[in-house]
């Protein structure tokens, strides 16, 4: 579900951010995966290529 950018932001998001990288297990390859950009939010860093839907 994408949600308005108004809407989006504050301590359930940041649950989210952390559930998947919990999910992701080793903590360095995770914070690679997902970043923090300053001010702005997260960031998948991965190719659209790689992420496939099951």
């Amino acid at each position: 579900m994408i949600r308005p950018e108004l809407d989006c932001g504050g301590a359930a998001d940041a649950t989210r951010i952390k559930r998947l990288r919990d999910g992701l297990g080793n903590q360095l390859v995770s914070t690679l995966l997902v970043r923090n950009i300053a001010r702005r939010g997260y960031v998948l860093s991965v190719g659209k290529d790689v992420i496939r839907v099951l």
